[in-house]
């Protein structure tokens, strides 16, 4: 028997509070999941990006080093010209044009002089999206009769500026030899060096 003014659930079609309120949470659960994917893909995007950007920069950088390596002449390491062994941080040499160029890491950036461009002014060659940690030379084969030709590695680390990509740094070491030979190598019986 029922009585007359007793609700009757049974008949009516619907969610109860209990249902709503475990739904809600299973979809606010799914939300936040979702949200914190898309946040982290976001950042990874970011840092690929820079990582890419820092990438481009240090291959342009060395490319342009390497071509006027290739056909320079009268290289050096030390600034002091006391001697041209060791590691250095500056490359001094004569361009293909007889200008004086050189390379040199000043701060966290990579400068270039050269005495037919901007009369000789020092021209930041890395970008402002990267800096520079180390920029390392050594010379092999420099000296005159030695019948090598002048070889100069070079070591160079550059870091995005990204601020969550502090701890990596992009290294890269190439090794340039110079087209010029300090010989006279056409009689190979006795090359004149």
């Amino acid at each position: 028997m029922r009585h007359s003014g007793a609700p009757h659930f049974a008949s009516q079609e619907g969610y109860l509070l209990i249902e709503l309120l475990v739904a809600l949470t299973l979809f606010s659960v799914i939300i936040l999941i979702a949200v914190g994917s898309f946040v982290n893909a976001l950042k990874t995007q970011r840092q690929i990006t820079a990582l890419a950007g820092a990438e481009n920069n240090l291959d342009t950088v060395l490319e342009q080093m390497a071509r006027e390596i290739r056909t320079g002449s009268s290289f050096n390491i030390n600034p002091n010209n006391s001697s041209n062994y060791g590691t250095y941080q500056f490359l001094a040499f004569t361009g293909a044009q007889g200008n004086r160029i050189k390379y040199y890491l000043q701060g966290a950036t990579l400068e270039k002089r050269d005495s037919n461009i901007n009369d000789g002014q020092p021209l930041d060659i890395t970008g402002g999206n990267v800096n520079v940690q180390y920029f390392n030379v050594v010379l092999f084969g420099n000296d005159t009769g030695d019948q090598w030709n002048p070889r100069v590695t070079i070591t160079l680390g550059i870091q995005p500026k990204e601020t969550s990509l502090k701890e990596d740094v992009l290294n890269l070491e190439t090794t340039v030899s110079a087209r010029h030979l300090d010989c006279n190598l056409r009689n190979l019986k006795q090359p004149k060096c």
